[in-house]
């Protein structure tokens, strides 16, 4: 399981150089904060290894990267 988790970083940390100081996990009607943020990055969740696909109708699959002034 470590490795897989590994893995996933690593790919993700590949995609981007920007040095991350906080994570925001965004539920359900949360959406509105990221159309705020400046993203600088879009990874798609199909493409980093070990994670699941999103099955929600309407979830976008993605992890954003950016900021929020």
């Amino acid at each position: 399981m470590i490795e897989k988790i590994r893995e996933a970083v690593s790919y993700i940390r590949s995609q981007t150089d920007q040095q991350i100081k906080t994570g925001i996990i965004l539920g359900t009607g949360l959406l509105g904060l990221s159309k705020i943020a400046d993203i600088t990055h879009k990874i798609p969740y199909t493409s980093i290894p070990h994670f699941v696909e999103a099955t929600v109708e309407g979830h976008h699959g993605q992890l954003l990267f950016g900021s929020i002034a």
